[in-house]
């Protein structure tokens, strides 16, 4: 080590210089691995033992750090990737993802979107950019005389799971709500209600299909699931539907058809879903037209919103508490035995994709 001699002092005593120290070292010793480093420095008169015991004068650098992080601020993942969508607008159309989550991974890449469990929801949208939420750029498609058509992948979304594709009146909505992304449901999630149409609530061995008035929690239901405090939903069965089933082996991906009929080919009338699979005989097929509530003309309502556009949105959801949707019900035959909910179990992700938009009957 070279050594400094410090003058003027009747210990004429040779004292270490103090080395410089690079950015890289001193970036490794604060936990970055390269950041910029300002060194303020003051020379300081302190006194130290000599090797004759007595005090000598020495020279003391006093150092303060102040890193300044060098890390590129986080990605702003609102756009979410594309994905195509065949039948919407012409031809083929590729249209936006916007996620809620905007720190998550993309959820489209071509013909597919891929739902996290940890990263919310996705809609779809005509146009996106970085920056606040703009209900403009969602999708706003009106479904009636139309049937939408797609695949899912959800197997080993057992009891617990939540996977759901819905449309719900996002563009007219003028609140951002809570998350600032302008989602409505008919339940006020976010703290707005609006139209709600769950083609799909689903895992393995449950299924809802529910049609939803802006304000209306219970909806007009079909499917195989738990009671939700009501009468039991069988409209099929486990042997129908579910891991091994007969038209639907939930364990391999499934095509799901929603057509969305009217009378007089302007007042929507009614929903008819078909869930169906390659190489099976069968096919599950039911349909929901009778919904009334106490004075209001609901599928007049209904039509009024399919006519301004709905969004497409998906999600995938966990919880332990997921018996109002895939329990025994109080018949005890409902998809889930009481207590099986285990959303540890659920995989990471589930799949959507070859999406479609046609004429009822093709």
């Amino acid at each position: 080590m070279e050594h400094a001699r410090h003058e003027g002092s009747e210990h004429d005593e040779l004292l270490p210089s103090v080395p410089l120290v690079s950015q890289g070292s001193l970036a490794r010793r604060v936990g970055y691995a390269s950041v910029p480093i300002i060194l303020i420095g003051a020379m300081v008169l302190a006194r130290a033992p000599s090797k004759r015991g007595l005090s000598a004068p020495v020279l003391v650098l006093e150092v303060k750090e102040e890193v300044a992080s060098a890390a590129k601020p986080p990605r702003d993942g609102k756009c979410s990737g594309n994905v195509s969508w065949t039948g919407y607008g012409q031809g083929t159309q590729t249209v936006q993802i916007v996620t809620t989550d905007r720190s998550s991974p993309p959820m489209a890449s071509g013909a597919s979107v891929s739902a996290n469990r940890l990263h919310g929801r996705g809609y779809f949208a005509d146009t996106c950019k970085d920056g606040p939420y703009e209900p403009s750029e969602y999708v706003a498609i009106n479904p009636l005389g139309k049937t939408i058509r797609y695949m899912v992948d959800m197997s080993g979304a057992g009891c617990g799971c939540n996977v759901a594709f819905y449309l719900a009146s996002m563009r007219q909505n003028t609140n951002p709500s809570e998350g600032g992304d302008y989602y409505c449901d008919a339940n006020g999630v976010g703290g707005v209600n609006c139209a709600e149409i769950d083609i799909q609530e689903s895992n393995v061995h449950a299924w809802f299909t529910t049609l939803h008035a802006k304000d209306d929690i219970n909806g007009a239901v079909i499917g195989y699931g738990g009671d939700k405090g009501k009468p039991d939903y069988r409209d099929w069965t486990r042997e129908d539907y579910g891991p091994g089933g007969n038209c639907v082996d939930t364990m391999f991906p499934f095509q799901v058809s929603a057509s969305f009929h009217t009378v007089y080919n302007a007042r929507f009338s009614g929903l008819e879903l078909t869930l169906s699979q390659e190489g099976k005989g069968c096919s599950i097929s039911r349909s929901v037209y009778n919904y009334n509530l106490p004075g209001r003309d609901v599928m007049g309502e209904l039509t009024a919103n399919f006519e301004a556009g709905m969004t497409p949105v998906i999600s995938y959801w966990v919880d332990r508490y997921m018996y109002w949707f895939d329990g025994p019900g109080q018949d005890g035959n409902g998809p889930c035995p009481a207590g099986a909910d285990n959303p540890d179990a659920c995989p990471e992700s589930v799949r959507f994709y070859d999406f479609s938009l046609v004429d009822i009957g093709q």
